[in-house]
């Protein structure tokens, strides 16, 4: 009689871990799945990033003739998006051992101060 009850509640517990088991399996291969197809999405978005950034570079290298204050700001605003662009795509490619979040603010960064100070430079 005791043999009999041991075998059941062995039973029970290999079928209650085999149970476990199959939906771990499951969500692991989910959430795997999931994890690929963010990487894709990052990879096609990193490549279009340095595409955007490239594009930018290439047309803030040129000369600006009009020396219209409202130029001059749209120029500025397009080097604080190229540089945006680059910190994003840092930002995306990075490692870090934390889930934090960098900041994009520029005040904030001091690698983007001093691109700032180079791009000022420029449009001086």
């Amino acid at each position: 009689m005791i043999f009999a009850t041991s075998t059941t509640v062995l039973l029970v517990i290999i079928s209650i871990l085999a149970v476990c088991l199959a939906v771990s399996l499951f969500y692991l291969i989910r959430f795997g799945l999931i994890i690929i197809r963010v990487q894709d999405v990052l990879e096609v978005s990193l490549d279009m990033l340095d595409d955007k950034y490239a594009t930018i570079s290439k047309v803030l290298s040129t000369p600006l003739f009009y020396n219209s204050p409202e130029i001059r700001g749209v120029l500025e605003n397009v080097r604080e998006v190229r540089e945006s662009i680059l910190e994003i795509a840092h930002a995306l490619t990075s490692i870090h051992g934390s889930l934090e979040v960098p900041s994009i603010n520029q005040a904030d960064n001091p690698l983007m101060q001093g691109n700032k100070e180079i791009g000022n430079e420029k449009a001086n």
